[in-house]
C-alpha cells in the first residue's frame, strides 16, 4: 500500500517561496484543530514547519502521525512559472487512521466547482505579509472560487493562468492564504480541488490566490498513474452495491415487501439507542402544498424506534436553501427498485447509478408535453438513456459529495432516451424551509 502526501512542486525546487515570487504570501481565517481538517499535513525541514500538504492515500498500520519522506515525485511538465505545480511525497512509515489523520478524496478528471462556491483552505502559515505564525497554530479560511476569465485578467501582467490553475479569494482581500500555507489543500464537501500554489501578497485586494487545479486531466491522470490510487466509488449503469456504500439509504416496506426508497436525514446523540436498522413508521408529514400533481413531492416519516449509528446506518446531510449543483455534475442515485421498465428486482439487491444534472431549460423542454417542471424540480440523467432510476426507487436519494440534493420523484418510463429522471429539488426554499420547520435541521 502506498502512503502519500500531495504538495506543491514549487516547494521541491526552492526552499523559500519568496525566491520565486517575492510577494507571495497567504493569510486570514480562524484557528482550527487538526480534527477539523485531519487530512492537513505540515512538512518540516530541520524540525521547522516548511509548507503544507495533504494525505491522499495511506494504510492503517502504525501508531502516530509523524513520518519521514523517502521519495518525491514531481510532475514531469512542472516549470518554475508555477504550471503543473504538483508533487507527491512517499512516506517511510504508514500512517494510522484516527480522528487526527485521514486521507482526503480527490475529484475525477474535469470535475469542477461552480464559480463563487466557498472552499476551505487550511495551513500553518503566516498570519499576514510580515506577521509570522509564531505559535504554530493551524488555521483555516473559506474563500470563493473565481471565474477563470477574471483570474486570467488579474494576472495578465504575469502571463495569466493556464488550464492547470484556478483562483479563489475575495475581491476586497483580507482573507486568504499566506507564506507557509503553500502546498496545502483547498477543499469543498470533503474533496480537495486545489493546492495552494502562488499569488500576489497575502489576501491582497483584487489579487486572489492561485491554486493548482487537481481536476485538470494532465494533473489528475498523473496522480492516478503515479500513486496507483484506488478509484473512488463511481457506480455506473446500475451496479450492485452494499448498504455500507450508502448507509443513508432506506427501504420502506409494506408487509415485508419493498414499496419505495427513502433516506435518513436526522439523528441526534439521544436517538442512538436501539440495535439493528429495522423499525416501524409512527407518523408521516406531507408537504402542505403537495396535491398529488408531482409538485412539492416530499414527505417526512417519523420512526417508532430510534436508530443506531453504525456502518450500515448513517444520516445524510442536506443542502442549504438555494445551494445548487452545477449542470453536468455527476450525482449518485441508489435504491432497491426495478432493473428496467418491465424487469423487476426479484433479488431485492441494492443498486446505484451515477447520473449528470441536466440544465433546467432542457428538463422543461423534455417534459413540455406534461406541463414542464416547476422550481421545486430538476432533472438528472443521460440524453442517450440506459442509466437512471426506475419504479421502486421513488423517494430515494440523489447525492453528491455527501449531500442529498434530490429525491427520486417521477419521469418517463425508466431511463428513457431523451427523458431524464425528475427529482424533487431539496434546496428549493419552499422545500428546504419546510424540512427545517418540520424537523429542525
Amino acid at each position: 500500500m502506498i502512503h502519500l502526501v500531495i504538495i506543491s512542486a514549487l516547494l521541491v525546487e526552492v526552499r523559500s517561496f519568496s525566491e520565486l515570487h517575492p510577494n507571495l504570501r497567504i493569510v486570514g481565517g480562524t484557528e482550527v484543530s487538526i480534527e477539523d481538517v485531519p487530512y492537513q499535513v505540515s512538512l518540516h525541514v530541520s524540525g521547522e514547519h516548511f509548507c503544507g500538504g495533504s494525505v491522499i492515500e495511506t494504510d492503517i498500520k502504525t501508531k502516530g502521525v509523524e513520518s519521514t519522506a523517502i521519495n518525491c515525485f514531481v510532475h514531469p511538465h512542472f516549470d518554475m512559472e508555477g504550471d503543473y505545480d504538483i508533487a507527491i511525497i512517499e512516506l517511510e512509515e504508514r500512517l494510522d487512521f484516527n480522528e487526527k489523520c485521514q486521507p482526503i478524496a480527490l475529484p475525477r478528471a474535469s470535475e469542477e466547482v461552480c464559480n463563487n462556491a466557498l472552499m476551505l483552505a487550511s495551513g500553518f502559515g503566516n498570519l499576514g505579509f510580515n506577521i509570522t505564525n509564531d505559535s504554530g497554530t493551524l488555521r483555516a479560511v473559506a474563500v470563493p472560487k473565481l471565474e477563470d476569465g477574471r483570474c486570467f485578467e488579474t494576472y495578465y501582467h504575469l502571463g495569466g493562468i493556464t488550464a492547470r490553475m484556478f483562483c479563489a479569494g475575495f475581491k476586497e482581500g483580507g482573507k486568504g492564504v499566506c507564506m507557509g500555507d503553500s502546498g496545502g489543500p483547498l477543499v469543498r464537501n470533503g474533496i480537495q480541488y486545489g493546492i495552494v500554489s502562488w499569488g500576489m501578497s497575502c489576501g491582497e485586494a483584487h489579487f486572489p490566490a492561485v491554486y493548482t487545479r487537481i481536476a485538470s486531466p494532465p494533473i489528475r491522470d498523473w496522480i492516478k498513474t503515479t500513486s496507483f490510487l484506488r478509484p473512488q466509488l463511481r457506480i455506473v449503469g446500475g451496479s450492485g452495491i452494499t448498504i455500507e456504500d450508502v448507509p443513508y439509504q432506506v427501504s420502506l416496506q409494506e408487509a415485508k415487501i419493498h414499496l419505495c426508497g427513502g433516506s435518513v436525514i436526522v439523528l441526534t446523540e439521544t436517538d442512538v439507542k436501539t440495535e439493528g436498522v429495522e423499525t416501524k413508521v409512527s407518523e408521516v408529514f406531507i408537504h402542505p402544498y403537495y396535491k398529488n400533481n408531482k409538485d412539492y413531492d416530499v414527505s417526512i416519516i417519523g420512526l417508532e424506534e430510534r436508530l443506531d449509528f453504525n456502518e450500515r446506518c448513517q444520516p445524510i446531510a442536506l443542502p442549504r436553501a438555494s445551494e445548487e449543483v452545477c449542470n453536468n455534475a455527476l450525482m449518485l442515485a441508489s435504491g432497491f427498485g426495478n432493473l428496467g421498465f418491465n424487469t423487476t428486482n426479484d433479488s431485492g439487491t441494492l443498486r446505484a447509478v451515477t447520473v449528470p444534472k441536466v440544465a433546467d431549460g432542457r428538463c422543461f423542454e423534455a417534459y413540455y408535453h406534461d406541463g414542464g417542471i416547476t422550481a421545486r424540480m430538476f432533472c438528472a440523467g443521460f440524453e442517450e438513456g440506459g442509466k437512471g432510476v426506475c419504479m421502486g426507487d421513488s423517494g430515494g436519494p440523489l447525492v453528491r459529495n455527501g449531500i442529498q440534493y434530490g429525491i427520486v420523484s417521477w419521469g418517463e418510463n425508466c431511463a428513457e432516451t431523451h427523458f431524464p429522471g425528475v427529482y424533487t429539488r431539496i434546496a428549493s426554499p419552499p422545500i428546504r424551509d419546510w424540512i427545517k420547520n418540520t424537523v429542525n435541521i
